[in-house]
C-alpha cells in the first residue's frame, strides 16, 4: 500500500515536471514569435521593402513548426506586412494552444 502511493506520487511529481516544461517551452516560443516581429517592424519602421534572407528563413523554419500552409504564403520574398500577419497569426496559435493546455490540466 505505501508502495502504491509512492509510485502515485512519483508520477503526480514527473507529470508536473512534463507540464512545467511544455509551458516553459510555449512561453518561449512566444517570446521568439515576438522577436521576430519586432525585428519586421523595425524593418517596416526604416521602410525597407525586403526582409533579409537569413532572417525570413528563421522565420519560415519556425512559422513551419505552428503551420506548414503560413510558412508556405510567405513564399519566396513576402512584403515585411504579409509576414507580420503571419507572425501574428502564430503567435494567436502558440496562445491558444498555451490556454487548451492550461484548461485540460484543470
Amino acid at each position: 500500500m505505501l508502495s502504491t502511493a509512492v509510485r502515485e506520487m512519483n508520477r503526480a511529481a514527473h507529470a508536473d515536471e512534463r507540464a512545467r516544461t511544455a509551458r516553459a517551452a510555449k512561453r518561449a516560443d512566444l517570446t521568439r514569435a515576438e522577436e521576430y516581429a519586432v525585428q519586421v517592424e523595425d524593418l517596416v519602421e526604416l521602410d525597407r521593402r525586403t526582409i533579409p534572407e537569413s532572417l525570413l528563413l528563421e522565420i519560415r523554419r519556425f512559422v513551419r513548426g505552428y503551420s506548414r500552409r503560413l510558412a508556405t504564403s510567405l513564399g519566396t520574398q513576402p512584403p515585411p506586412a504579409r509576414t507580420l500577419d503571419v507572425l501574428f497569426d502564430v503567435q494567436e496559435r502558440i496562445q491558444q494552444r498555451m490556454t487548451d493546455g492550461l484548461a485540460s490540466a484543470a
